[in-house]
């Protein structure tokens, strides 16, 4: 499910790479469960089919909460806007949220010319 943390970039040359950095808190509920992390470019998920860029698990007993950091350079090959989105899933009977306790997240994606 998309977590809300998103950016749009326009490119100003189709061989430009972009660079995303995003960083956000993730809560999961249950000592059971495991989130996982992945970031979309349009519809293209740019991580693991499985895992996305990576699991969060074994947190704490009840739950838990921790910090992600995650940056990816990207070749999208157009001088297209192009939205980049944080998603994220939890196993079955539990869930996760983003930006709990009121904690900011942030996205950030910069052209780099080629």
């Amino acid at each position: 499910m998309t977590t809300g943390v998103t950016v749009n970039i326009t490119p100003t040359s189709a061989s430009s790479k972009i660079l995303i950095a995003t960083s956000f808190p993730i809560y999961k509920s249950g000592s059971n469960a495991a989130v996982d992390v992945t970031l979309y470019r349009d519809s293209t998920n740019l991580g693991d089919g499985t895992y996305g860029f990576g699991q969060f698990a074994n947190l704490g007993g009840n739950g838990g909460i921790c910090g992600v950091n995650l940056q990816f350079s990207d070749s999208p090959n157009t001088t297209s806007q192009v939205t980049y989105t944080v998603y994220g899933k939890i196993n079955s009977g539990h869930n996760f949220y983003i930006m709990s306790n009121n904690v900011a997240a942030n996205i950030t994606a910069m052209e780099v010319a080629a």
